[in-house]
């Protein structure tokens, strides 16, 4: 989950197990009629924290930053699938935890979260691994709108291609390196400016499956 908040394109920072204020989370769980965490061994109450605090900047306000919070579980912690199919909620009491740091992030008019494995995949963590090497590219910005607006027409007229032939094809076209075209691969898939399916791993001689279809990119 680190790893791909990391990535994302409008990261600025990221905060691990942020303290929240302790007398304000009392506040709130009397509020609530809610037990505070406390430890077991003496009944002091204890420091909540917020597994990750994310920094990044406002796609509304521009220039500005804005924060989100997220809490991080696995899955079978926090949920079950009923008979039906349905998705229950589980674990009354760390849903109980969740609703006093809610609240706590509401009233600085910060969104909370609620994340599970499901989130952040292992496919999502082996696909910035592999394109990590590249996070530095100089790049110009016109060069990477051609690149991606010619793999986009590839890949669409013929999307079981393998990556590598589809990067032989760009470089047939731009008249550049393979090389080059895939430390610039790895760049626009790292930061998410050619978006790709997350449910796979990426490899060269394996075919991918874009799911962002207009030509061109904002940096």
């Amino acid at each position: 989950m680190y790893t791909v908040m990391l990535y994302k394109a409008n990261c600025v920072a990221i905060f691990e197990q942020y303290a929240l204020d302790l007398d304000e989370t009392l506040d709130i769980a009397v509020a609530m009629n809610l037990i505070h965490p406390r430890k077991w061994q003496n009944n002091e109450a204890c420091v909540m924290t917020t597994d990750f605090l994310l920094e990044s900047v406002s796609t509304k306000n521009k220039g500005k930053t804005e924060l989100t919070a997220y809490t991080f579980k696995y899955w079978d912690q926090i949920y079950r699938t009923g008979i039906a199919g349905e998705i229950e909620q589980i674990n009354k009491r760390t849903w109980q935890k969740f609703s006093i740091e809610r609240e706590y992030w509401r009233r600085r008019g910060v969104e909370y979260r609620v994340v599970t494995e499901r989130d952040a995949t292992k496919e999502q963590q082996w696909n910035i691994m592999f394109c990590e090497s590249s996070r530095d590219l100089l790049a110009d910005h016109d060069d990477l709108c051609v690149f991606i607006d010619v793999f986009l027409k590839i890949w669409y007229e013929s999307p079981w291609l393998q990556v590598q032939e589809l990067l032989v094809a760009v470089c047939n076209k731009l008249e550049i390196e393979l090389r080059r075209a895939k430390e610039v691969f790895k760049y626009v898939v790292l930061y998410g400016f050619l978006s790709i399916s997350q449910k796979e791993c990426i490899r060269w001689f394996r075919p991918i499956v874009v799911t962002q279809f207009e030509c061109g990119v904002v940096i």
